[in-house]
């Protein structure tokens, strides 16, 4: 699946940043943000 997010400049050059120094790509810096996300929000409503 293909999911298309619109940031503003400023957003994308702190993401991409992020993503190089964290010698990851894109993808998979937003795949694992969104699901440690729903991880953190599953385990707070079992809490």
């Amino acid at each position: 699946m293909t999911i298309s997010v619109r940031l503003n400049e400023e957003d994308t050059k702190l993401i991409k940043a992020y993503a190089d120094i964290n010698n990851i790509s894109l993808s998979d810096l937003i795949r694992n943000a969104v699901l440690e996300k729903i991880e953190d929000e599953y385990n707070h409503i079992l809490l």
